[in-house]
């Protein structure tokens, strides 16, 4: 219908309504002027098949999509709307929708399983069940751009290849559509996962969890703000055979407990943002296993309230030179824990813990500095 530069109709086009059973196509191109409304149910045939629908208006799926190829959606602006779940026959199909120009919407009311996923809506994307990437023979990639809100518990999966991937680019914060309502849990293998955005910087997340297993790195920039919980509940980012966690962001805020975990045997855990901060409401915060590295040039602040919440070391911490990277912990009651050697291969440029307030113990299991 029309061709890859020519519309075939102008003005809006509908194919089905609430009783058809389904719709099926077997053509490369849907080239429609005015936007389109398929429904309810709509099937790819013909592998391996190109499907890209294009328009300058807004496209709505009343039903279920099943992709049997690559599944390319442009609407020149427009929304995006899928009603039902996206799913795919095999394991390297392809499903990329997109706004175009960079003003539209994306919404997905179900689950979404393909082999590559790429995202893109510029004034935002709903979420409200699990992305998959199922791809196998070789590494799949799930990619965000816009910002995204979360109206169900979602988890965003990719794993069935070692390397494939899942980023969330820097216009893509995370949001709950309801403070503390909704979670967000993230799972690869060995591939990396990339949090650019912030992640609940409008409204909180009930729970956040990034590769409970898996070696791949992980980036994370922002959770909450200097001001706000990012994520009422835990917070549990990385786990003993991650590669490199990198927290480049100037604020980790919840009110739930925050666990940060990468591979022993090297610096695996890299603060590198601007003057970060990390605060929970007498919650623990944890750095657990790996090295930490102060990389920063500045202050990283570790605040956990006035109560019970503890601060805790699982390894060494050290910096990445320059003696001018600052550590500063206030724990109120609760213990803070340094398990091994502090400073001993670079200096810190300064060491705070409970300076002012706080009657919590402190514990230093190791050396503060070279001890030869």
């Amino acid at each position: 219908m029309g061709t890859s530069s020519a519309s075939g109709v102008t003005g809006l086009t509908v194919l089905g309504n609430a009783n058809t059973s389904s719709l099926t196509t077997d053509g490369t191109n849907y080239d429609f002027g005015g936007g389109i409304t398929i429904g309810p149910d709509y099937t790819m045939v013909g592998s391996p098949l190109a499907s890209s629908f294009t328009t300058a208006g807004n496209v709505s799926f009343l039903g279920n999509v099943t992709v049997d190829g690559t599944l390319t959606v442009n609407t020149s602006g427009g929304n995006i709307s899928i009603a039902g779940n996206i799913s795919s026959t095999g394991k390297d199909e392809v499903v990329s929708l997109s706004d175009g120009t960079g003003t539209g919407t994306i919404t997905l009311g179900g689950t979404v399983t393909s082999g590559d996923i790429t995202l893109i809506g510029d004034s935002g994307i709903s979420i409200a069940g699990d992305i998959t990437s199922n791809k196998d023979g070789a590494a799949g990639a799930i990619a965000l751009t816009g910002p995204v809100t979360l109206t169900g518990n979602v988890i965003v999966t990719a794993d069935d290849h070692a390397d494939s991937t899942i980023t969330f680019n820097s216009t893509s914060t995370v949001n709950a559509s309801t403070s503390g309502g909704q979670s967000l849990t993230l799972d690869t293998d060995a591939g990396a996962i990339a949090m650019q955005g912030a992640i609940g910087g409008s409204t909180a997340l009930n729970a956040l969890t990034v590769n409970a297993d898996g070696a791949g790195t992980i980036e994370i920039a922002n959770i909450g703000t200097s001001s706000a919980a990012g994520v009422t509940g835990a917070t549990a980012i990385g786990n003993t055979s991650t590669g490199t966690l990198t927290l480049d962001g100037s604020a980790y805020t919840t009110t739930g407990t925050q666990t940060y975990k990468g591979a022993s045997g090297g610096s695996n855990i890299v603060i590198s943002g601007t003057a970060p901060t990390f605060t929970t409401t007498n919650t623990a915060i944890e750095f657990n296993n790996a090295d930490v590295t102060l990389s920063n040039n500045g202050t990283t602040t570790i605040n956990t309230g006035s109560g019970a919440g503890g601060v805790t070391f699982g390894a060494k911490v050290e910096t990445n030179g320059g003696g001018n990277d600052n550590l500063t912990i206030t724990s109120g009651e609760g213990n803070v824990t340094f398990t091994g050697s502090v400073g001993a291969g670079n200096s810190l440029g300064a060491l705070s813990v409970n300076a002012s307030s706080g009657d919590g113990d402190i514990t230093f299991t190791s050396t503060i500095g070279d001890s030869d």
